[in-house]
């Protein structure tokens, strides 16, 4: 296995493809969740380095987020076992294009422990519409480096070869972020920054933070804040808010939801999500 995951990341680092950029979709739970924080049947969300973490935490994920109930824009599969995953991505695409939708085939690997992970999503992306569909390949790769007890660092790259399909281009995307543990994990101090190959300054970055509290065993709430385009977002009220509420069900299945709002306090995005352990689903 750690040979073929050399050999994704080499065979996929430069590959320069120019296009027409247009707006591409993101999963609502990665443009929630923190890369040091996503592991086992989350880690499809953003970061595959999570997969090596905590081997023991397989099965399948489900999800789908939505502005108002039955008008889902984007439906999340994954099935993980050990460190390789399978995940399935589609998210409906803006009203302007001749294209219906976009789906995302990934297969996760991910090597190492709890110390240090390194893993990748390897994904065949397609844009379908009514006449035809059309395909491409991309990559993710992360890393995990939990060097202490309380603290964990990450780093992820989206798109490493910037793929083109129909009009979409899909511009590589780095992120880094901490987490610091505290109090036997009952609190979580959380924050992150992603940017691109045109961004001049770090205040142009998007950064988020997050503060997250487990008050039991398995009930989890984060709140944070996001700035998509740094520090002028505080200005103009351009930021934008959500929370994260984890909580058990019976056998080990846990449900997850999220909200988001603007700086204006409108709802922008619900989400939710159901995980559910191997050792309920096996046969």
């Amino acid at each position: 296995m750690k040979k073929i995951f050399i050999l994704i990341i080499l065979t996929n680092l430069v590959n320069p493809v120019w296009g027409q950029i247009k707006d591409i979709p993101v999963s609502e739970l990665q443009r929630l969740s923190f890369n040091t924080e996503v592991h086992g049947m989350t880690a499809m969300i953003g970061n595959a380095a999570g997969l090596s973490l905590f081997p023991n935490d397989d099965g399948a994920f489900f999800n789908y987020n939505f502005l108002k109930p039955g008008e889902q824009d984007e439906i999340n599969f994954a099935l993980t076992m050990n460190n390789l995953a399978f995940a399935v991505q589609q998210f409906s695409l803006d009203n302007h294009t001749d294209h219906d939708f976009m789906r995302a085939y990934k297969l996760g690997l991910s090597v190492g422990g709890k110390v240090l992970s390194i893993g990748t999503a390897n994904k065949i992306i397609e844009v379908q519409s009514s006449d035809r569909t059309k395909q491409v390949f991309s990559v993710d790769v992360g890393l995990i480096f939990q060097p202490a007890s309380f603290l964990s660092l990450a780093a992820h790259a989206r798109d490493l070869n910037e793929p083109v399909i129909e009009n979409y281009q899909f511009q590589r995307e780095y992120s880094a972020g901490f987490g610091i543990k505290l109090f036997s994990q009952r609190f979580k101090i959380l924050a992150e920054a992603a940017w691109n190959d045109d961004i001049q300054y770090f205040e142009q970055a998007r950064v988020k933070t997050g503060l997250s509290i487990m008050p039991i065993q398995n009930v989890e709430l984060l709140v944070g804040g996001i700035l998509k385009q740094g520090i002028v977002d505080i200005l103009f009220q351009n930021e934008e808010f959500f929370a994260i509420l984890q909580f058990p069900f019976f056998g080990g299945i846990r449900f997850l939801t999220t909200t988001r709002i603007d700086g204006h306090w409108h709802f922008l995005r619900y989400s939710a999500s159901l995980l559910i352990p191997l050792k309920t689903i096996a046969f």
